[in-house]
């Protein structure tokens, strides 16, 4: 419960931060990486930093989310819905810059 509370505040953090620093892109946050990635990441956060190491780690997991999702839709250049959860943010960006580098090279971008 205690991921899940935490993952919650990052993520509306998160979110403020990207309103505040006028972000042209502010994703809004899903229950789904909320409850499903925020309570179970804070289960293994709990069993090796304990209390501590669950709130550490889940309001991180809640303020990279959003973060990295606005990037994720930056380097994508689609301003369409994606996959809510951090991983699959940081894991496409790679992907999406390495497309984008390609076809301005073949000058189809």
């Amino acid at each position: 419960m205690v991921g899940f509370v935490f993952t919650t505040i990052g993520m509306v953090v998160s979110c403020l931060l990207l309103i505040l620093f006028k972000s042209p892109i502010v994703p809004i946050p899903s229950i789904i990486p909320i409850f499903f990635g925020g309570a179970i990441i804070g289960v293994f956060c709990n069993k090796k930093g304990g209390v501590k190491g669950t709130v550490a780690g889940t309001f991180l997991m809640g303020l990279l989310s959003p973060l990295g999702l606005a990037l994720l839709a930056k380097v994508a250049t689609t301003t369409l819905g994606t996959q809510a959860h951090t991983d699959y943010a940081f894991l496409w960006m790679p992907f999406f810059a390495l497309l984008k580098f390609i076809g301005s090279a073949l000058g189809l971008v």
